[in-house]
């Protein structure tokens, strides 16, 4: 792959990926965009692809910490529960 077909797959699949933990953790751009100072708006951009990942994205780690604390915790509804508390995934 060349360079710039690289870098649009590499965009494609944030967008992809990001957009989907956020519709299974069933967080808003809102819900997000409070928890990590960072404005909905911009998190819509990134989560549509219409506003490329930054070269310095230093927000990542919370928005990561954040993501993987409301993710559900497989198929267990107890787990589903305590999702984010360490919780180990089957």
């Amino acid at each position: 792959r060349s360079s710039a077909a690289s870098d649009v797959y590499k965009r494609q699949m944030f967008v992809e990926r990001f957009d989907a933990l956020m519709n299974i953790a069933e967080l808003s751009n809102s819900q997000l965009g409070r928890e990590i100072s960072m404005n909905p708006s911009r998190i819509g951009r990134l989560r549509s692809g219409a506003r490329p990942l930054p070269k310095h994205h230093e927000f990542l780690p919370g928005m990561c910490a954040y993501l993987a604390a409301h993710l559900p915790c497989g198929n267990d509804p107890v787990r589903n529960r305590t999702a984010g508390q360490n919780c180990p995934i089957p």
